[in-house]
């Protein structure tokens, strides 16, 4: 053998450094893609509960627009504060918020129809029912609510410590304590 003369090709040393230099790349960017795809997913879902929050936001503004203030059934009263505690002064867990009539829409085919906000076991459920055949059916409007507080005003901007029932409000205010979004404060004006 000539010592002089070179070999070609690589030594197991540097064989294995590289192999450890490559297994150290892929696990760092193993944890990155990872990290990536749970953020995305993460954002999906927050994206999902926003959606969810302000479609329950509207369907709830749309209903107070169209509050009918007559005609109304026979016996019928326009507008009640359910179980609430005075005008604005004690924040539901549990019970009806309020109830009310709203004009015919494309919804119940029929006439005018009641609809009920109830919070129960954290959701807030809207209720409506036909004053002709006295179906109801109820849907989950929103979520993950603890508590509600209800707040009527008069033509005047005052608030009545009892507000009487069948008279309908100017001004309603829902102060919706949610879990995740913490007070949530809806104003909206009765025309």
């Amino acid at each position: 053998m000539n010592p002089c003369r070179r070999q070609h090709g690589f030594t197991l040393i540097e064989l294995i450094v590289v192999i450890a230099i490559l297994a150290l790349l892929s696990v760092i960017s193993y944890r990155a893609i990872t990290t990536a795809l749970d953020t995305r997913m993460a954002v999906a879902r927050t994206n999902e509960n926003l959606r969810e929050f302000e479609l329950g936001l509207f369907i709830l503004s749309k209903d107070l627009k169209q509050m009918q203030r007559s005609p109304l059934p026979v016996g019928g009263k326009a507008f009640v504060l359910g179980n609430a505690v005075g005008n604005g002064k004690k924040a539901l867990t549990e019970g009806e918020l309020f109830r009310f009539y709203r004009s015919a829409d494309a919804e119940m085919l029929r006439g005018i129809t009641r609809v009920s906000y109830v919070l129960h076991d954290g959701k807030l459920t809207q209720q409506l029912s036909s004053p002709v055949d006295k179906q109801t059916f109820s849907t989950p409007v929103m979520g993950r609510i603890q508590s509600a507080l209800v707040s009527l005003f008069d033509a005047q901007g005052n608030q009545p410590a009892v507000w009487p029932d069948g008279q309908i409000p100017t001004v309603i205010e829902i102060r919706l304590q949610h879990q995740r979004y913490g007070e949530v404060i809806i104003r909206e004006a009765i025309l």
